[in-house]
């Protein structure tokens, strides 16, 4: 998740006071003054801190064994797809597969809510 964006998330602030918390000097990660507000960062991987106060983000990533004759598609009317594969509770609206396999092919396949990794892992730009 973005750095800024989850600051307004968490601490429910206007983008003023939040670019005024980075100028400040405020905004750490990992104990390091942070002034890039388009940072992605992940409370699994980073200990985020803004005004001595530590923020959590909620990205999961599961990794799924895809069976033969499961669809990598986020809806289908005539198969089954990954996400049909989870449990209900792991179901989130806003999840995405990393890369695509075919019905007929099994693997491993990621799964996660990260939206800026998925892109860094996916656009061709990244390489």
């Amino acid at each position: 998740m973005r750095l800024d964006k989850l600051i307004e998330k968490k601490l429910h602030t206007s983008r003023k006071k939040m670019k005024r918390l980075f100028l400040s000097g405020q905004v750490t990660i990992d104990g390091v003054k942070e002034f890039r507000q388009n940072r992605n960062v992940d409370s699994q991987i980073h200990k985020i801190m803004v005004n001595n106060q530590v923020l959590f983000t909620n990205e999961v990533y599961y990794l799924l064994d895809k069976p033969v004759g499961v669809v990598t598609a986020n809806s289908d009317l005539n198969h089954q797809t990954v996400f049909d594969c989870l449990t209900p509770t792991d179901k989130l609206d806003d999840l995405s597969a990393v890369g695509r396999l075919d019905r007929d092919t099994s693997g491993l396949l990621l799964l996660t809510n990260n939206g800026q990794l998925v892109y860094d892992l996916l656009h061709p730009v990244k390489k």
